[in-house]
């Protein structure tokens, strides 16, 4: 949760050429080959629930990375005078917002 309700990371390591990686969590690992863990077997994903250990980010600071063909997926409640500076299709750079709660 955020202030404003639920909110969902989501990593998603391109099958064979992207990684993701999670400073706060090693445990968040994307195509490492032979791994151990089923979780990562095709067809199959882990999920992890931090509602009762939650994770505090400060903005601007660094959460994670992700590599050649990885993205993120975000998903999150908003506050009804939240609006997207980004347009659908758009590029977005290290560190650049993508929405802001406007004040009136």
């Amino acid at each position: 949760n955020w202030e404003h309700g639920f909110f969902s990371y989501t990593a998603v390591g391109a099958t064979n050429v992207g990684s993701i990686k999670i400073y706060c969590d090693q445990e968040v690992m994307t195509n490492v080959k032979h791994h151990p863990d089923t979780r990562y077997t095709p067809g199959v994903y882990f999920d992890k629930d931090f509602r009762e250990n939650p994770i505090h980010v400060e903005k601007g600071e660094m959460f994670g990375e992700f590599n050649l063909g990885s993205t993120v997926v975000l998903i999150f409640e908003a506050p009804e005078n939240f609006k997207f500076n980004v347009n659908n299709d758009q590029k977005v750079r290290m560190g650049e917002p993508m929405g802001t709660c406007k004040t009136s």
